[in-house]
C-alpha cells in the first residue's frame, strides 16, 4: 500500500509543479485577445484614455494588433537562448516583469506611442513564454503523462482569451489593466516559492542538484533510475549549437516537424480570430451584439481545453492533429461563404446562423489538435543540449508568420473581399492535414530517448 500512496502523492505533487507555471500562459491568453475589445474602446470616445479616435483600418489600429507578434519573434529568440545558460527558472521568473509593466502603461498613459511600446514590450515576454514554457513542462513530466500536462498550457492559455473577451468591454479601461496587472505579479511569487529548476537543465550543471529537483516534482526520493535516464539522454546530446540542427538528420527532421506544425497553425487563421474577433463579428451584424461573438468562441475555446489533455494521451497525437486540420478547412469554407454572399449582394438574414455555427466549430476543432498539439512536440522532439535553440527557432518563426497576417489581414481583405480571404486559410488547412500525415509521427507514452532514436531511425 505504501508504494502506492507514494505514487499518488508524487503524482498530485508533480501536477501541482506544473499547473503554477501556467498562470503566466493565462496571461498571455489576455494579451492576445487584448485587441478585440479594446480597438473597439479606442475608435470611440466613450472610454479612450487617447481622447481621439483610432479608426479600426488605420495603421495605428493595425501596429496595435501586430505589434505584440513582433516583440514575441525577439523574445523567443532572446529569452529561448537566456534559458539554456542560466536555467528555466529565472527566465520565467524575469518574463513576469515586462507583463506587469506594460499592463500598468496601459492603465495610466494617455499617448499612442506609449501604447505601441506596452503591446511590443509584452510580446516580447510572451515570445519567451512560449520558447520557454513547453520545455519546461515537457522536462518536468513523465512520459505517461507528457502530453495531458503540456496541452495544460492551452487550458490557461484560453481563460485568459475568454476572460479578455468576458471583461474587456465592459470594466473601464484603467481599471482593466490595473486587475490585469496582478496576474503576472502573482506568478512572479507563486513561481518563486513552489517550482524548483528543471532536471534536465541540472543534470548538465550540477547532478545533486538535478536529484534533489526531481525528488521535489515527484513527491518520493526514489529517483535514482529516472535521473540516470535523464542523465543518460543529455549527455548523448552534450554540447548543442543552434547548427546542430542542421548537421544532423534526426534533428532536421524534428526541425521541420515543429516549423510545419507551427506554420500550419498560423495559417489556419485563429490570429486573426483572436484579434480581430469583436470587429468580425461587427462585419457580420445581425441582432447580436458584436462584443457576445468573441465571448462564446473564446468561450468555447476555454470549455474544450480540457478535453485535449485527456484524449492527447488516449488517442495521440497524429489523429487529433488530423481530425483538427481536416474540420478547420470545412467550417472555413462554409464561413467564407456566407462573407461571399454577403458582399455579393445576397440575401443573408436567414443566415445569422451561419457565421457563428461555423467559428464554433472552428474554435472546436483548432482546441483539439492545432492549438495545443505543435506546442507540446516542440517540447518532445529535440533533445536538452538543443532544446532551448530549437524551441527560440520555432517560436521566433511562429511570431513572424503571425506578425505578417495580423498586420496584413486588413490588405488581403480589401484586396480580395472576407470570403476568399478565408477560403485561403481553408486551402492552408487542407495543406497541413497532407503535412501531418506523411511527416508527423506520433510520441505518445515514448521517453525522450526513444523519439530521438525513432528521429534517427
Amino acid at each position: 500500500m505504501f508504494p502506492q500512496t507514494t505514487r499518488v502523492r508524487g503524482n498530485q505533487t508533480e501536477r501541482k509543479q506544473t499547473m503554477q507555471p501556467q498562470i503566466i500562459c493565462f496571461v498571455c491568453g489576455t494579451c492576445l485577445t487584448w485587441s478585440s475589445p479594446m480597438l473597439i474602446k479606442l475608435n470611440n470616445m466613450t472610454d479612450n484614455p487617447l481622447h481621439e479616435i483610432v479608426p479600426s483600418s488605420s495603421t495605428d489600429s493595425s501596429l496595435l494588433g501586430s505589434l505584440l507578434t513582433l516583440g514575441a519573434i525577439f523574445g523567443s529568440c532572446f529569452f529561448g537562448v537566456l534559458s539554456g545558460k542560466i536555467g528555466r527558472k529565472p527566465v520565467l521568473l524575469g518574463l513576469g516583469v515586462p507583463f506587469v509593466i506594460s499592463f500598468l502603461m496601459l492603465a495610466f498613459c494617455n499617448k499612442i506611442g506609449y501604447f505601441f511600446f506596452a503591446r511590443a514590450f509584452s510580446g516580447f515576454a510572451l515570445g519567451g513564454v512560449f520558447s520557454v514554457i513547453p520545455m519546461y513542462t515537457a522536462e518536468i513530466s513523465e512520459k505517461s503523462n507528457r502530453g495531458m500536462l503540456g496541452a495544460a498550457v492551452n487550458c490557461f492559455l484560453t481563460l485568459g482569451l475568454v476572460t479578455t473577451d468576458i471583461l474587456g468591454p465592459y470594466v473601464p479601461w484603467m481599471w482593466y489593466h490595473i486587475i490585469m496587472a496582478i496576474f503576472p505579479a502573482v506568478f512572479i511569487v507563486l513561481f518563486f516559492i513552489f517550482c524548483p529548476e528543471s532536471p534536465h537543465y541540472l543534470v548538465m550543471k550540477d547532478i545533486k542538484k538535478a536529484e534533489e529537483s526531481l525528488s521535489t516534482i515527484r513527491g518520493t526520493s526514489d529517483v535514482k533510475k529516472e535521473l540516470n535516464e535523464i542523465k543518460e539522454t543529455v549527455e548523448k546530446a552534450q554540447g548543442g549549437s543552434f547548427m546542430d540542427i542542421f548537421r544532423s538528420k534526426g534533428l532536421r527532421k524534428a526541425f521541420l516537424i515543429g516549423i510545419g506544425c507551427i506554420f500550419f497553425q498560423q495559417f489556419s487563421g485563429i490570429n486573426v480570430v483572436l484579434f480581430y474577433g469583436q470587429k468580425v463579428f461587427e462585419d457580420v451584424g445581425g441582432g447580436m451584439p458584436s462584443a457576445f461573438g468573441p465571448i462564446i468562441i473564446t468561450g468555447v475555446q476555454f470549455t474544450t481545453s480540457f478535453i485535449t489533455p485527456i484524449a492527447l494521451d488516449r488517442y495521440g497525437r497524429k489523429i487529433l492533429l488530423i481530425i483538427s486540420h481536416i474540420s478547420m478547412s470545412v467550417t472555413q469554407v462554409f464561413f467564407g461563404l456566407y462573407f461571399f454572399l454577403k458582399d455579393n449582394g445576397t440575401a443573408v438574414d436567414n443566415l445569422g446562423w451561419l457565421p457563428i455555427s461555423t467559428l464554433i466549430l472552428y474554435t472546436l476543432a483548432y482546441n483539439i489538435g492545432s492549438g495545443p498539439i505543435p506546442w507540446v512536440l516542440v517540447g518532445e522532439l529535440f533533445p536538452s543540449s538543443v532544446k532551448n535553440l530549437a524551441a527560440s527557432g520555432v517560436t521566433a518563426v511562429c511570431w513572424i508568420w503571425g506578425f505578417l497576417i495580423t498586420q496584413e489581414f486588413q490588405t488581403v481583405v480589401d484586396a480580395v473581399h472576407q470570403g476568399p480571404t478565408f477560403w485561403i486559410f481553408a486551402a492552408f488547412s487542407v495543406v497541413a492535414t497532407l503535412f501531418v500525415c506523411f511527416f508527423v509521427f506520433e510520441t505518445k507514452g515514448k521517453s525522450f530517448q526513444q523519439i530521438q532514436d525513432e528521429l534517427d531511425s
